[in-house]
């Protein structure tokens, strides 16, 4: 099944998803659970563009994304733990996806703005502006289809924020600290656990896990 077959299921169908020990979805229902996390999140009904963080979005569309996730499409047990391990997924996708259209959208900036300069093909690859330069040409982009002009002027002024620019800071430093990537694709580690548990009859060692 893909995201999309799970949009089209009707009243009472559900997508069954086991957990393992910690609350956390594995096998191909959890995966399928976590990648819809993610199509919700694109839906501006369940994640607003001008919310300044995932605490807001939370507390103006949390029930209405559970009760959409697990009540209408995916059976999953009705325990506070699993409630809080779904968020906690909710929580990374959303900041992966705020960061995703943050940096489409200065792409295209910086697009609008050398065309309004008149910047040839070969100037263009040599130029290169300012975060500040990009914020004050935000006005040269429309608002996409699925977005209010209100809530796309509310979006741009929190991207002008002195609260959004600290933001931006401290993310980068967090991700030039760095050191380890997760290499394995799709995969969340609860799967790789579990894959491995079904073959070796027995839990990872700390090193091997790693």
């Amino acid at each position: 099944m893909t995201t999309k077959d799970v949009e089209m299921l009707v009243t009472g169908e559900k997508v069954l998803v086991h957990l393992n020990g910690f609350d956390q979805s594995i096998k191909s229902g959890g995966s399928l659970c976590t990648r819809f996390m993610g199509r919700c999140l694109k839906q501006q009904r369940f994640c607003p563009i001008e919310a300044k963080d995932w605490r807001e979005v939370k507390m103006r569309c949390g029930v209405m994304l559970m009760q959409h996730i697990r009540q209408e499409k995916f059976s999953l047990p009705e325990r506070e733990n699993v409630d809080r391990v779904l968020f906690l997924i909710l929580n990374d996708k959303y900041r992966a996806r705020k960061y995703r259209v943050k940096c489409d959208l200065f792409k295209l900036v910086t697009k609008k703005l050398k065309e309004v300069e008149g910047v040839d093909l070969v100037e263009a690859q040599e130029i290169e502006y300012t975060e500040e330069e990009i914020l004050e040409g935000l006005d040269l982009v429309e608002a996409p289809d699925n977005i209010n002009i209100q809530q796309w002027n509310d979006y741009k002024k929190l991207l002008r924020s002195s609260h959004s620019k600290k933001l931006s800071e401290l993310g980068k430093k967090a991700r030039d600290e760095k050191l380890h990537f997760h290499t394995t694709g799709a995969r969340s580690h609860a799967r790789i656990r579990d894959d491995f548990m079904m073959k070796n009859n027995r839990e990872p060692y700390p090193l091997e896990f790693f």
